[in-house]
């Protein structure tokens, strides 16, 4: 407590010399029996009304006692926050720009599980949005305010706004989105952006141009910043402070119980890096050693999936694609599948208790069309089978969240030859029964995904 609150003592005490009081005559003789008399009934009636005040005080005490102790349990209990008692999923509806002008949004909306049914949330137009399924937390960013990223309780309908970044040239404009729902940590602690920056470009001679020139013109980038680039950010909402990441970062993993954060760095080709959350220290997990690389690492198991693969462009490098498990115990490593460049896609997606997961395949038909499929691996067996049929690469996403260990739902494209990549449905694949249902009839623009 600062000492400047209390009143100041320091001042020279005074002593003061004691006043001798001045006698007062006697009292006339009265009749001593009468006199004791009195004196016992005004001693009785004095020890009464004493117990009853001592009383009445200690029953107040005791009160005023008690409540300070439960004023002071409710002000030093922590907050507990209320459980969300139901499963939802966040889809966008998309939405366009009647302008013209190219600035679509999104409408978000929910599917509750156990009612199947639909609700719209009120929210502004939003650029970007995600929700765990079983968490009342909604993470958005808008078109109009490029450097802020809003966070919604549903249980309290509060909406807090978070200026993520700032760049210090007033004149630049900060374009910060979210990914994918992989980006958040799942105790909602954490976001992980990518912000762009740009700037209004200088003006055009038009005498200048060549005859019969069509086009556009920007978005113009400012001049770098070594203290500010672009690209990808973590933010951490309890201390509002960012750490820079890379130009592109790929969430692999969040390990919340040893406080890590799993990404694949592919800007520089550098590979899966940690990144411990607490004292923000980077460090080479596993390097990569050819261009197409995505590493998955399943901490439980200790195991790390990998996807490597060459374009074959290069002279002497053939064009491979290969999925493999490698032993992080003692470094041994086991081919799975193997194929040409983008055969096998940069991603997987790991069961909650790792005794699987899920991988794109993909071929080209007799016309170079795309078809890719979902595949699955099961640990305990080493068996690899295929869970969804051949379509377009963009049909069945990798991009999907577990709803348990054998329930995965993610989205389909339901395009024929015309390729439309708002023609989505959710969908939910049960790869212990070999079923693939539809959760809604209704066209979606995007589920974890933006």
């Amino acid at each position: 407590m600062n000492e400047s609150n209390f009143a100041d003592l320091s001042g020279p005490i005074v002593n003061q010399a004691p006043v001798n009081p001045v006698p007062e005559p006697l009292p006339p003789k009265k009749n001593n029996k009468l006199l004791l008399n009195f004196f016992v009934l005004l001693l009785v009636f004095v020890a009464l009304l004493g117990a009853y005040w001592w009383g009445k005080n200690s029953q107040t005490n005791q009160s005023k006692s008690t409540l300070e102790s439960e004023q002071e349990i409710t002000i030093k209990e922590p907050m507990v926050e209320q459980k969300y008692d139901r499963t939802e999923l966040l889809f966008t509806k998309l939405i366009e720009d009647p302008s013209g002008n190219g600035n679509s949004s999104s409408e978000a909306w929910l599917l509750d599980l156990a009612t199947n049914q639909t609700s719209k949330l009120d929210l502004p137009q939003v650029a970007s949005v995600f929700k765990y399924p079983k968490s009342p937390l909604v993470f958005f960013t808008q078109l109009n305010n490029e450097n802020t990223i809003s966070v919604k309780n549903l249980l309290t309908n509060e909406v807090k706004q978070y200026q993520v970044i700032n760049h210090p040239n007033p004149e630049v404009r900060e374009g910060v989105t979210i990914n994918g729902l992989n980006e958040i940590s799942p105790d909602g602690k954490r976001v992980i952006y990518s912000v762009f920056f740009s700037k209004a470009c200088p003006p055009i001679d038009l005498e200048s141009l060549p005859p019969g020139f069509e086009g556009g013109f920007g978005p113009c980038e400012p001049e770098p910043d070594p203290n500010l680039p672009g690209g990808y950010y973590l933010y951490d909402f309890v201390s509002q402070s960012n750490t820079y990441l890379g130009g592109v970062a790929l969430v692999s993993l969040w390990d919340l119980e040893d406080q890590k954060l799993y990404f694949n760095d592919i800007d520089r080709n550098q590979g899966l890096k940690v990144l411990d959350l607490e004292t923000k220290e980077v460090k080479l997990f596993d390097r990569a050693q050819t261009f197409g690389y995505g590493a998955f690492p399943m901490l439980k198991s200790n195991f790390l999936v990998k996807v490597e693969g060459e374009t074959g462009d290069v002279v002497g490098q053939q064009s491979t694609s290969i999925l493999s498990l490698t032993d992080l115990s003692n470094g041994s490593k086991k081919i799975l599948d193997s194929g040409r460049w983008a055969d096998i896609q940069p991603f997987a997606s790991i069961a909650p208790d790792e005794s699987k997961f899920l991988y794109l395949r993909t071929k080209l038909d007799g016309q170079g069309r795309a078809f890719g499929s979902l595949h699955l691996y099961e640990l305990s067996t080493g068996k690899l089978e295929q869970v969804t049929p051949d379509s377009f690469v963009n049909s069945y996403s990798i991009h999907g969240y577990w709803l348990d260990n054998n329930n995965f739902i993610t989205t389909v494209n339901e395009s024929s030859s015309n390729y439309d990549g708002y023609n989505n449905y959710l969908v939910k694949i049960d790869l212990q029964e070999g079923l693939i249902s539809k959760l809604s009839e209704q066209k979606i623009r995007a589920f974890v995904q933006n």
